[in-house]
C-alpha cells in the first residue's frame, strides 16, 4: 500500500508532466495560426507520430541551414571574463554576441487548424533554398525520413477569398513573372484546399493564369511539360502559394518519394555495377581457356 508521502510525490510528478508537455506546446507552436505575411514551409505529416514530424523537419532545417548559411550558434565570440573586465570593447562585442539568434529560435511551427499539417515560419534564409537543400541532401546521402510527407515552401499568404487573391497576388507574381529579366515559360497550377468550401477551384486557377499571362511577356499554360508551377495550398482561411521551377523533379516535393527514388537509384547503379564485374570476370575466364 502506497504512503502518504509517496502518493504526494506521485502527485508532483504528474503535475510535472503535464506541466512541461503543456510548455513544450506553447513552445513549439504558435498558437495565433497562419496568417498573411509569414515565409517558411508547408508540412503535411503522417497520422502516427506529428511529434516526431516536428522534431524530424526542426533537425532537416537546422542541417539545411548550417550549409546554407553556416553555424550560427553564436559561440565563436565567448570571451573570457578577464578579458572582457580589461577591455571594454570586447565586453560590447559579448553582449551583442549574447543577443545573437541562433537558428533554434529561426523555425517555429505555427498551427493550422488542420490534422497533419503544419506551418513552419522561417524567420531567416530562403523557404525555397533551405527546402532545395534538404531535398538534395536526402537524395545524394540516399537518406529517409520516418514521420514527414510533403515540404512545400511557401513565400506568399494571403486570405483565402478570391478579392483578396485578387487584389495581392498581382504584385507576387509580376516579381517573377513580368521582371525585367523575365523570358517567356511554360507554367502550370497545382491547386490543393484543406477546410475551405468557399474557394472555387476553377475560378482561382483561371485568376491566377490570368494575373500571370497579362503582360508584356507571353507566357504559355502547359500542363504536360512547365518550365515553373505556381502551387497553390488552400489552408482554411489562407492562400500559399509559391513558384517552383522543379516541382515534378522533386516529386511534387514529397520527401518519401524523392528519398525513395534517391535509394532505388542506388541500389540499381549497385546491381549494375555487380554484372559489370561478374560479365568482366566471365569474358577473362573465357580469354584464358
Amino acid at each position: 500500500m502506497a504512503t502518504q508521502d509517496e502518493s504526494a510525490n506521485d502527485g508532483k510528478r504528474k503535475r510535472a508532466k503535464a506541466y512541461y508537455v503543456n510548455f513544450r506546446k506553447k513552445k513549439h507552436v504558435d498558437p495565433r495560426g497562419m496568417r498573411p505575411g509569414l515565409n517558411g514551409v508547408l508540412l503535411t505529416c503522417n497520422n502516427v507520430q506529428n511529434r516526431g514530424a516536428l522534431a524530424e523537419i526542426y533537425q532537416l532545417l537546422h542541417e539545411s541551414a548550417d550549409r546554407l548559411y553556416g553555424n550560427d550558434d553564436g559561440d565563436d565570440s565567448k570571451t573570457s571574463k578577464s578579458e572582457v573586465d580589461n577591455d571594454p570593447s570586447k565586453e560590447l562585442e559579448k553582449e551583442i554576441s549574447a543577443l545573437k539568434d541562433n537558428w533554434k529560435n529561426y523555425f517555429q511551427a505555427v498551427e493550422t487548424g488542420v490534422k497533419n499539417i503544419y506551418f513552419i515560419e522561417c524567420n531567416k534564409g530562403d523557404p525555397y533554398e533551405l527546402t532545395k537543400s534538404i531535398f538534395k541532401d536526402l537524395i545524394e546521402r540516399k537518406a529517409s525520413v520516418r514521420f514527414c510527407q510533403r515540404l512545400i515552401p511557401v513565400t506568399f499568404i494571403c486570405h483565402s477569398s478570391l478579392d483578396d487573391i485578387k487584389k495581392c497576388c498581382p504584385q507576387y507574381l509580376k516579381q517573377y513573372f513580368q521582371n525585367d529579366t523575365a523570358k517567356e515559360c511554360k507554367f502550370a497550377i497545382s491547386y490543393k484546399s484543406r477546410y475551405n468550401g468557399d474557394l472555387n477551384r476553377d475560378q482561382v486557377i483561371a485568376t491566377v493564369a490570368d494575373i500571370v499571362i497579362d503582360g508584356q511577356i507571353k507566357h504559355q499554360v502547359n500542363l504536360d511539360n512547365p518550365d515553373v508551377v505556381i502551387v497553390i495550398e488552400i489552408v482554411r482561411n489562407v492562400c500559399c502559394m509559391s513558384i517552383l521551377d522543379d516541382f515534378h523533379q522533386m516529386r511534387k516535393y514529397n520527401l518519401n518519394e524523392v528519398s525513395h527514388h534517391g535509394r532505388s537509384e542506388g541500389k540499381c547503379a549497385v546491381a549494375k555495377t555487380k554484372s559489370q564485374e561478374v560479365d568482366n570476370t566471365a569474358a577473362d575466364t573465357t580469354t584464358s581457356n
